[in-house]
């Protein structure tokens, strides 16, 4: 069980973490436990098979017979070896973190150290460092929050030393702290809400104050680039449809570009593409090719990563699914293989994979690989259930395969069955792909170049409808055949 667990956490760690890892282990300081030998050796054998860690690979018996060699196989000492492991894992996982801190934390936690201990010159040392650092870093979010704390470190520093002047620097604080907290209120309540629209969260005590942090960060301070981003991050959240809120939160980014930590741009990135995504949903096709810029710079940038280097499978389907509307399919190919290994957020990633690899070669027209791929996956999750019997409807057009009717029954059947489990806003796209696949297909459609146009217009009218580019594009066809 120890070794199922820390093989686990094995997997999460990089490459040069996991050999950050094995040099750790060398020191008796941190593999200070009862077998610090074997210990080391059981590392070097569970490295072997990083990054996947394939269960079948993986024999308990010979790796016990490598960690001791002279033994009959028993499971609990290899378990109480791997037990000692984790801890030593665990205390990497401390001390890395420590050593990675930022140069200013580096210095931050000295000029706590030093004041604590009356050392007046390291002090004054210490803090000058802090405040060169401080200097290259104003747009960072932690920016407000370490000056914060410098500037009460200071005023302690004063107290100590009977400093008449000792609130020189109380306005500064109180500054810093209001910019921090205006920051963190909009950040945290942007997060929430974000959350409430997947997860139905009430939390109305949580917006506390919101109203009133949310005028004093306009009045103030949208100057300071970091408030700006959140403050029109959240008004895009609000759904006020104001384009100017997109655009200004586009200037603030492009004019500081390079400059904003990659957490806080993982969050405001998240935002615009939720902003744009929800314009497309509710009937504005010409918000496809923003959408896809968007998907296209953040993975240049790195934020459409997890901090762990992985990628929800939610935000790879998002991103392929737009690339294909675009017949991007180059693209959407390159970024499912570059991700592959990297999915996360789904009971079976390998299967995520599958039906998006299913789906790029269906925009390719290899059918044939696409009925592969669907034969040989199911799906658990409702979501890539409808996806891939939509999919199957379309490959079934596609190839003028007797079993569409038959297909679109059943769909309709699924679809109804959903009603008590997904949302009204996930059944209605849903059920008007049905309903005109229904119509497309019927006999008096063909060579009726009016009933096609009428379903034309239909479709455009139509604000929420699944595979809408896909229906337009045979609706064309049709056109051009009567």
């Amino acid at each position: 069980m120890n070794q199922t667990r820390l093989i686990k956490i094995l997997k999460a760690f990089t490459s040069t973490e996991l050999f950050q890892l094995t040099q750790f282990i060398q020191s008796p300081l941190f593999n200070d436990g009862s077998r610090p030998q074997k210990t080391e050796t059981l590392l070097e054998q569970l490295v072997k098979y990083h990054p996947e860690f394939k269960s079948q690979d993986i024999a308990k018996e010979e790796i016990f017979q490598v960690v001791f060699p002279t033994e009959d196989y028993v499971m609990q000492k290899l378990d109480k070896v791997a037990s000692e492991l984790m801890k030593v894992v665990r205390k990497f996982i401390a001390v890395n973190a420590s050593h990675t801190m930022s140069n200013a934390q580096y210095w931050l936690e000295q000029v706590k150290f030093f004041r604590e201990r009356g050392l007046d010159g390291e002090f004054r040392y210490a803090a000058e460092q802090v405040e060169k650092l401080q200097q290259k870093s104003m747009l960072e979010e932690e920016y407000f929050f370490r000056q914060l704390v410098i500037e009460t470190e200071k005023m302690k520093n004063m107290v100590n030393l009977n400093d008449k002047k000792s609130d020189i620097n109380i306005p500064e604080v109180i500054q810093n702290l209001d910019i921090y907290y205006i920051i963190s209120k909009m950040e945290y309540c942007s997060y929430l809400m974000t959350k409430s629209i997947s997860t139905h969260l009430n939390s109305p005590q949580s917006f506390i104050l919101l109203d009133e942090v949310l005028e004093a960060a306009r009045k103030n301070y949208l100057d300071v680039p970091v408030v700006a981003a959140y403050y029109y991050s959240y008004s895009l959240l609000l759904k006020r449809n104001l384009p100017e809120d997109y655009e200004q939160l586009k200037t603030v980014l492009n004019a500081n570009n390079g400059r904003f930590l990659v957490g806080t741009l993982k969050a405001v990135h998240s935002y615009m593409r939720n902003y744009i995504a929800d314009k497309y949903n509710q009937g504005d096709p010409s918000c496809l090719p923003e959408l896809f810029a968007l998907f296209k710079d953040h993975a240049e940038k790195g934020t459409l990563l997890q901090d762990s280097g992985t990628i929800l499978a939610s935000t790879l389907q998002n991103a392929i699914t737009v690339a294909l509307k675009l017949g991007e399919v180059e693209w959407a190919l390159h970024f499912l293989e570059e991700h592959r290994l990297r999915l996360i957020g789904a009971d079976d990633p390998e299967a995520i994979y599958q039906f998006n690899l299913a789906n790029c070669y269906f925009y390719r027209g290899d059918y044939a690989v696409v009925e592969h791929c669907l034969a040989n996956y199911t799906y658990r999750e409702q979501f890539y259930k409808l996806a891939a019997k939509r999919m199957e409807i379309k490959l079934y057009y596609e190839t003028n395969s007797p079993l569409l009717d038959s297909r679109l029954g059943a769909f309709k059947i699924f679809v109804h069955e959903l009603k008590s489990i997904l949302p009204p806003d996930k059944i209605a796209p849903n059920n008007h792909f049905a309903d005109l696949m229904r119509q497309i297909i019927a006999p008096k459609t063909l060579g009726n170049s009016a009933r096609v146009q009428k379903l034309t217009d239909k479709l455009e009218t139509q604000k929420a409808v699944a595979e809408r580019e896909w229906l337009k594009e045979k609706l064309e066809k049709l056109l051009e055949k009567c």
